[in-house]
């Protein structure tokens, strides 16, 4: 973006001065910085010259900032829920089109920004679409365990009927349920795939008012980032730009925008790793299951750990794309003279169901490792139950790379389809690879830092892609450079051929999880049920 022509921002003040924004007024600008003020609080009095200090920023020089106000007083009977629900109102109307939202909240301003985020969660897709694009929240003294010195006042006769706010912040509730519990549950209810920010905790050395938090105050969400410099009134209040809070908030601004697949890494871990886990990448099979098919269950699925919402969506966006290309009779089989994919019966049947991120459903699904029936799954069902059955942490995570779904889970239901990553479009020739090869990596890298992020130390990432066509659609040296990266290799067999034995390794690994844990790299493995008497080695992928 051109600074010589966009000198500086405009203010914008709203609903009576009662919020204000700064602007560039460019439709390009994709960041937002929103403060929220605590009780007895001012929408710039609070703040004085900390968000024009903040702004100055380099990871912000090209953001909008602004503060939303909200009515609190010595007299003030209103609910927290009426601000939480004032307040996402607001951003639907002035944050629309930004595309990473921070928020910075002190005191009663957090607990309005979770209960906020609760309902955002509870509410329809363009509420939860709006809390995906709040990146982080940073909680400035913010008593989410409830406040002693408010706890003391509440308990004066005729208070709480002046003030229903000093009964909040000592017990911070929502309609007699815990802040926590009410927030936890909304999660819950909105399930697996719901994308929502993180938050870092910061108490002051001169707070009266709010002490560090208890560990059991803490959401899943939360990290308490520490003590900084200031009393409960001066934590916030014109920090300079070398203040420990500012470069705090800073650093985990910068760490966003470098990494977004981490989204908001909080400043220490939300969950420590635990034991660690193998990642097996295989491709599709041509041959699949129709047996038993079920309704999509609305969750789960590779889709639902990816907090990059503009990733996700090109994603849904490819797969529904090449559904298109197929049932226009746009996609053939050239590799092996398998003809116009429109003609196969299971491509005429397809969905635009929640796998394409459209609605339609109906008994069309089976989990991917129920469908795949190739020779690479020769894994009989009984074999599989029982792999499932296993803890999480005793077994490898299993990913496939497919021509119509990119990638997707063993366990992600998907519909019966017939297409390869060698067949091509028609008018221009291009193989269904290519339209894959840019979303492939950074949706493996999005999915492997979310296996982190939920307490899976990813051990190695082995390859069973035989066929090169699969393999060269990942970049494996961007991989490789997180993780390490393993790929299987036959002796004796290549391409097409080796499928049935990586059918017959599958099958071992299935049945014996800890097979995984004896490999060394570059050493020659047998088995008596490989074609050919092969052998296989795991080779360390090498950058080049």
């Amino acid at each position: 973006m051109n600074n010589q022509v966009r000198r500086s921002r405009v203010l914008k003040t709203i609903d009576g001065d009662r919020s204000y924004i700064q602007t560039y007024h460019h439709d390009d600008t994709q960041d937002f910085v929103l403060f929220i003020h605590g009780i007895l609080g001012h929408h710039r009095e609070t703040w004085k010259d900390t968000p024009a200090q903040l702004l100055t920023e380099q990871v912000l020089a090209e953001a909008d900032f602004g503060s939303f106000g909200y009515h609190t007083g010595w007299f003030d009977r209103k609910p927290t829920r009426l601000h939480a629900l004032q307040l996402i109102t607001w951003m639907h109307a002035h944050l629309s089109t930004y595309r990473r939202i921070y928020v910075i909240a002190h005191s009663m301003g957090g607990l309005v920004t979770r209960e906020a985020c609760a309902l955002l969660a509870r509410g329809n897709q363009d509420d939860r679409a709006l809390l995906a694009r709040i990146k982080h929240g940073f909680f400035v003294a913010v008593p989410i365990a409830g406040s002693p010195v408010a706890r003391v006042l509440s308990k004066i006769p005729f208070l709480g009927l002046i003030n229903t706010k000093v009964d909040l912040l000592a017990n911070p509730q929502v309609a007699g349920v815990e802040l926590k519990q009410f927030y936890e549950e909304s999660i819950r209810q909105a399930g697996p795939g719901l994308v929502r920010p993180k938050f870092s905790l910061f108490t002051g050395t001169a707070d009266r008012l709010v002490p560090e938090p208890p560990e059991w105050s803490l959401t899943q969400d939360d990290s308490y980032a520490g003590v900084v410099e200031g009393s409960h009134g001066s934590i916030k209040m014109d920090q300079s730009a070398n203040s420990t809070l500012m470069r705090l908030i800073v650093r985990q601004i910068e760490k966003y925008q470098s990494d977004p697949a981490i989204q908001t890494a909080s400043f220490s871990a939300i969950t420590p790793l635990g034991a660690a886990r193998d990642v097996l990448i295989m491709a599709c099979s041509a041959t699949k299951s129709s047996s038993n098919e079920t309704q999509h269950p609305n969750s789960g699925g590779v889709l639902s750990s990816v907090l990059d919402e503009e990733l996700r969506h090109a994603v849904f966006k490819q797969r529904a794309f090449i559904k298109d290309l197929i049932e226009s009779g746009r996609i053939r089989g050239d590799e092996y003279d398998e003809g116009n994919r429109r003609s196969r019966l299971q491509n005429k049947a397809l969905l635009l169901g929640p796998d394409f991120g459209g609605l339609d459903n109906a008994p069309r699904y089976l989990p991917a490792h129920r469908r795949y029936m190739g020779r690479a799954f020769q894994v009989q069902a009984h074999e599989w139950e029982k792999f499932f059955a296993v803890p999480a942490a005793q077994r490898p995570h299993i990913l496939i790379v497919s021509g119509l779904y990119g990638l997707c889970e063993a366990e992600e239901f998907i519909q019966n389809y017939d297409c390869h990553l060698t067949d091509v479009e028609t008018v221009s020739g291009r193989p269904l690879q290519s339209y894959w090869q840019e979303l492939l990596t950074p949706l493996l890298v999005a999915h492997l830092s979310y296996l982190e992020r939920s307490g899976v130390k990813v051990r190695t990432v082995i390859s069973l892609l035989a066929e090169d066509f699969y393999s060269n659609a990942i970049d494996w040296n961007a991989v490789s450079t997180r993780w390490p990266v393993l790929h299987q290799r036959f002796e004796k067999t290549s391409g097409r051929k080796a499928l049935d034995n990586v059918g017959v390794w599958l099958q071992k690994v299935v049945t014996q999880p800890a097979v995984l844990r004896t490999l060394q790299p570059d050493t020659f493995y047998e088995d008596p049920r490989f074609a050919e008497h092969d052998r296989v080695k795991f080779e360390p992928h090498r950058a080049g």
